[in-house]
C-alpha cells in the first residue's frame, strides 16, 4: 500500500548574522533631494549589563571603511525585501531595502527602519511590496 506523505519540504532557512540584524539600505531619498541614496544604516544599540538595549537613531556604516565593508558586502548577498517609509499624511519620505526577515525567529527587526531611522523625519509608517508588487503596512 502506498501512503501519501504529510510531512512538508524543508525550506532552507536563512541565518542572518548577529551584526546584521536590523540592518537596511536607503535606496530613494524623495524628501533630502537623493542625499542618503544608497546609504547603509544599523539600528543603535548600546549595551546595559551585557544586554542590548535598542537606542533612538541609527549609525551610518560606509563601505569605504574596512570595517564595515565586509558586512555591507554579506548584505547585499543575503534576501531583502523593499520598504517606503511616509508620514501622517502618506507623503512618501524615503524607500529602501531591508532583509528579508520572514524566516528569523525573533520578529524584531521588521520595524528597523521606521524605529531607528523614519521617526527622525516624521515618518509614521514603513511598507514593504510583496511578492506581487503591491504595498503592504508592516
Amino acid at each position: 500500500m502506498i501512503t501519501k506523505s504529510t510531512e512538508l519540504p524543508t525550506r532552507t532557512r536563512i541565518h542572518i548574522p548577529e551584526y546584521l540584524e536590523g540592518a537596511f539600505k536607503i535606496t530613494r531619498d524623495v524628501i533630502d533631494k537623493g542625499k542618503m541614496n544608497g546609504r547603509y544604516f544599523t539600528p543603535r544599540i548600546a549595551y546595559v549589563n551585557d544586554m542590548p538595549i535598542k537606542m533612538l537613531g541609527a549609525d551610518e556604516v560606509s563601505p569605504k571603511d574596512p570595517q564595515y565593508a565586509a558586512a555591507i558586502q554579506e548584505f547585499e548577498k543575503l534576501p531583502h525585501i523593499e520598504f517606503r517609509l511616509r508620514d501622517d499624511d502618506k507623503e512618501i519620505y524615503h524607500y529602501g531595502e531591508m532583509l528579508d526577515y520572514k524566516d528569523h525567529p525573533t520578529g524584531e527587526w521588521e520595524f528597523a527602519p521606521l524605529d531607528s531611522f523614519g521617526n527622525a523625519y516624521g515618518c509614521t509608517s514603513l511598507e514593504y511590496k510583496d511578492k506581487h508588487g503591491k504595498w503592504n503596512y508592516l
